[in-house]
């Protein structure tokens, strides 16, 4: 009997072994896969119950890198990695809402568009981040109204500071950071890239309190 109850013993302990050996690896794959390099929890809301512009998860870049949302107890963050390396693109309040940390809306093979919703449930401006140094040339956090390729170089429009009492727009050339100004028209509420050559920019936008109504205005370049 007492032989018996020490093999049963020795058994129970050679379980419980298992058992813990087990949950470590367990929570090591788990903590892996749940968190960056930095330690901030990986977020992924998606086919969740949580408000659609909530619904966010890790997003599949070309060339290998990836765009993450996370959290730690304050703030959600807006991480571009590749490999081991990590940039903060964004990050705001859990006060608010992930939304504002933006989404991919365009993906190239050097660059990428985070778009960012103003409130009617569609990107209304838009942030170009460079993949090679994941950062904004126009600077960070400034977004731009539209883009377009031209000749293999991707130019932004976007809306200047008053200069000379009259608004400007600026079309910016992310290939040698050249920027040409026009004159931008009165309070529009949505404005965008209608035509690119190397002699014209056309424009298209609306006005109205609705913006119901479109023109479209054309510069000399």
């Amino acid at each position: 009997m007492q032989m018996r109850r020490l093999q049963l013993f020795i058994v129970a302990i050679i379980l419980a072994g298992c058992n813990n050996h087990d949950k470590t690896i367990q929570s090591t794959v788990i903590k892996s896969y749940d968190t960056l390099s930095n330690g901030l929890r990986i977020i992924n809301t998606l086919d969740s119950p949580f408000y659609y512009k909530d619904q966010v998860g890790t997003d599949s870049l070309l060339g290998n890198y990836q765009v993450c949302y996370t959290k730690d107890d304050s703030f959600y963050y807006l991480y571009l990695k590749h490999h081991d390396s990590l940039v903060l693109l964004n990050k705001t309040s859990r006060n608010t809402s992930l939304h504002h940390l933006g989404e991919v809306t365009n993906d190239d093979t050097v660059f990428f568009i985070l778009g960012h919703d103003n409130g009617n449930g569609a990107p209304g401006s838009f942030e170009y981040i460079d993949k090679q140094t994941g950062k904004n040339p126009l600077g960070f956090g400034i977004e731009f109204l539209d883009f377009r390729k031209l000749n293999n170089t991707v130019y932004l429009l976007f809306a200047d500071t008053v200069t000379h009492n009259r608004p400007q727009l600026t079309l910016f050339n992310t290939s040698n950071r050249e920027k040409e100004f026009y004159e931008s028209p009165n309070d529009f509420l949505e404005l965008f890239i209608d035509t690119l050559t190397n002699k014209n920019l056309r424009i298209r936008f609306t006005v109205g309190k609705k913006g119901d109504t479109t023109k479209t205005k054309m510069y000399s370049r």
